[in-house]
């Protein structure tokens, strides 16, 4: 198992932090990585940040707004569903079965 890596604060006034930020911008590394290279400290490959940004990174997929739209109306159809049978009321069979029949063929539609 690895070591975790520790994190030091440093105050800074705002304009010291401008500095850094543009210092580190126009090296194109991050702040952390310009403040250690000016302190002299290496890290070892397997230590560094980016095998732990493997693991941190969330893959963000942009959806087709039509279909999240329609998936909504699927689940009010199914919400609906549920709310009448666990209501006090009596739902026929026919009336759970129309709906189901309405849902499958807007997931048709859908493809």
């Amino acid at each position: 198992m690895s070591e975790k890596l520790k994190q030091v604060k440093v105050n800074l006034y705002p304009h010291q932090h401008l500095q850094i930020q543009q210092l580190a911008k126009d090296n194109n590394v991050t702040i952390a990585q310009y403040i250690r290279e000016k302190l002299a400290l290496e890290l070892e490959e397997k230590d560094t940040r980016k095998a732990y940004k493997k693991h941190d990174e969330k893959l963000v997929k942009v959806a087709d707004p039509k279909l999240l739209y329609n998936l909504s109306k699927i689940g009010n159809n199914l919400n609906q569903i549920a709310k009448q049978l666990n209501s006090k009321k009596e739902v026929s069979s026919i009336e759970i079965l129309e709906s189901l029949v309405s849902i499958e063929n807007e997931i048709k539609g859908i493809k």
